[in-house]
């Protein structure tokens, strides 16, 4: 009876293995998280340069309120003066969550946070009365970077909408550096 009681069980939990994620993945795939993407103008706000470039952004729906999200962003300036030429490019690419706190209403406001890699490149050009001398000073320098930011999505239809938002980016020994964002937002699949 033990034996028979045991093989019982081992074939209820091994149907109930079977079973339930069929069951699962056959309802998710009747529900499809949407993939929203979206990009646009983005500047980041430092206390001695304002950098200008662009985002660009992918998320995967994981429940009604929480999206998976992959990041990347380039900004860049220039500055010159009577003595020397700065150029600055700043790159970050990361990833993390987003909750979204009213998914399914025109105006969606949401917080994220995201991890990743930080390349800063700045090259300086000092001006010289010499002709045809100008020395050039470049530096690189990568860091984990840690964002975190707030923003909404307000979708006037279900095939496009716009983003503004507002970021914090942390570096190792950098001050926070504040980011704006706006730009487009573009669903694809079903929601």
């Amino acid at each position: 009876m033990v034996r028979n009681r045991a093989e019982f069980c081992l074939a209820v939990a091994m149907g109930l293995g079977v079973a339930v994620p069929g069951a699962v993945a056959s309802a998710r795939a009747q529900d499809a998280p949407a993939v929203t993407v979206a990009g646009g103008f983005t500047r980041v706000v430092d206390e001695d340069v304002r950098l200008d470039g662009f985002f660009v952004e992918a998320e995967r729906q994981l429940s009604p309120r929480f999206a998976a999200v992959g990041q990347v962003h380039r900004v860049t300036a220039g500055k010159g003066g009577s003595f020397s030429t700065i150029d600055w490019t700043d790159v970050f690419a990361g990833a993390g969550v987003r909750f979204t706190m009213r998914r399914d209403r025109l105006i969606r406001p949401h917080a994220h946070a995201l991890a990743g890699l930080y390349r800063i490149s700045n090259d300086v050009t000092l001006a010289d009365p010499r002709p045809g001398f100008s020395p050039t000073i470049s530096n690189t320098d990568s860091y984990a970077a840690f964002v975190v930011g707030a923003g909404v999505n307000v979708m006037p239809g279900p095939r496009i909408g716009f983003r503004a938002g507002f970021d914090v980016q942390v570096l190792p020994g950098v001050l926070p550096t504040g980011r704006l964002t706006a730009g487009v937002v573009v669903p694809i699949g079903r929601r």
